[in-house]
């Protein structure tokens, strides 16, 4: 049957999507498995939250325990920049939500004045 994976049947809309749809479908069947698999210990997790320690607790929850060998490479996904990981990572999030706001504050500033 076209369209039949071990998930189900996709809907129409995404079989007469692209790629994208597809893959949106597929993430999505997986997190609907994991939500029913952690049920009330389900939770938003912000970016500026993520820690090494905080990832290796989500593994454990889904039973993928980061050995202790393997910790130090993940430390290190923390350390360097993911575009550039010859560069050692700095929080510059205050400096781009600065910016952000001064924008957001000229911009509603020009609206109101013309």
């Amino acid at each position: 049957m076209p369209g039949a994976t071990a998930w189900g049947t996709a809907p129409a809309e995404v079989l007469n999507g692209d790629a994208v749809e597809r893959l949106a479908w597929g993430v999505g069947w997986l997190c609907e498995g994991g939500l029913e698999f952690v049920g009330d210990r389900c939770g938003v997790v912000e970016y500026e939250s993520l820690t090494p320690e905080l990832v290796m607790g989500i593994c454990r929850l889904f039973g993928l325990p980061v050995s202790k060998d393997r910790q130090p490479v993940l430390e290190d996904v923390f350390r360097l920049y993911a575009k550039d990981r010859s560069q050692t990572f700095r929080d510059d999030t205050g400096r781009f939500r600065g910016i952000a706001l001064l924008a957001t504050i000229n911009t509603v500033s020009d609206v109101i004045t013309t």
